[in-house]
């Protein structure tokens, strides 16, 4: 069995040389960046409970006028009827 100071400085080798392979320091860059983007991401203020049906209601506020616009418009809308002695041969 050996002793405590002899597994720290086994320990401390082995990480300085992990320490040194390009994949070891590639993974612990990846991670940092997850956990920077997870701090940025978790930070955004909890959205309140009512926001979907606030934008479905002014989805739905939306939809209904552009329909009733465009009912409006067809109205005004004038059409020619067809005469079959007005085709272009």
């Amino acid at each position: 069995m050996q002793t405590i100071a002899q597994l720290k400085a086994m320990h401390d080798q082995m990480m300085s040389d992990l320490a040194n392979l390009p994949q070891y320091r590639a993974l612990k860059a990846t991670e940092r960046f997850i956990t920077e983007m997870n701090q940025i991401y978790s930070d955004e203020p909890a959205r309140p409970e009512k926001a979907p049906d606030t934008l479905q209601q002014r989805l739905n506020n939306v939809i209904e006028n552009r329909v009733a616009n465009e009912l409006g418009s067809n109205s005004q809308m004038r059409v020619t009827p067809y005469i079959p002695g007005n085709r272009v041969a």
